[in-house]
This record gives C-alpha cells, sequence and structure tokens, in this order.
C-alpha cells in the first residue's frame, strides 16, 4: 500500500501516460527519476515526475490535523527544443487542468 507522496507521484505518472495515449503521443517515456531518463539503453523524449518537496501546516490553532502544500516538478527531456516546446504546451494545455481538478 502507499502512502500519500508515493501514491502522488504514480498517480500522476499513470495520469500522464494515459493522456499521453489518449493524444496520440508515442515513444515517450514518463518516469520518476533522473537515474530512470539517463539509463543506459534509453531514448528521449522522456517526461521526468518527482515530488521535490512538502510544507505540512496546522489546518487550526490547537488541531492535530494538517494541510501540505506539495511540491511537484515535472521536467521534459526531449530530443529537439521544438520537441520540448510541444510537449510543455501539451502539459499546459492537458494535462494540468485535469490534473488539478
Amino acid at each position: 500500500m502507499y502512502r500519500n507522496y508515493r501514491n502522488l507521484e504514480a498517480s500522476l505518472i499513470d495520469f500522464i501516460t494515459a493522456q499521453l495515449a489518449i493524444d496520440g503521443w508515442t515513444g515517450i517515456r514518463v518516469e520518476k527519476s533522473f537515474a530512470e531518463v539517463y539509463k543506459t539503453g534509453a531514448t528521449l523524449p522522456c517526461i521526468c515526475v518527482s515530488m521535490e518537496e512538502s510544507d505540512p501546516y496546522r489546518r487550526e490553532i490547537g488541531s492535530d490535523s494538517y494541510l501540505e502544500d506539495i511540491l511537484t516538478s515535472i521536467r521534459i527531456f526531449a530530443t529537439s527544443d521544438g520537441q520540448r516546446l510541444d510537449l510543455a504546451s501539451w502539459m499546459l494545455s492537458k494535462v494540468i487542468p485535469g490534473y488539478l481538478l
């Protein structure tokens, strides 16, 4: 069973992978670490997803309940600058609105 942070990364990877397939993008890997992006024999393009930090704070004074602002990085590694820009534009128009809702 995944805990919250690990589940967030895995869910985002699954979401991006599914959206790429729906929109007809092929040959694009989605990984969770830089080591996987550049592993031996790996090809570009690749989208790297990772949770960077969490900043928990109390929901209210005296409460044992916390809220968190979780920073997640999405990095695009491409074979050309044009491909990187196309993927970035696609991420902003398709994935980010769907993920934040």
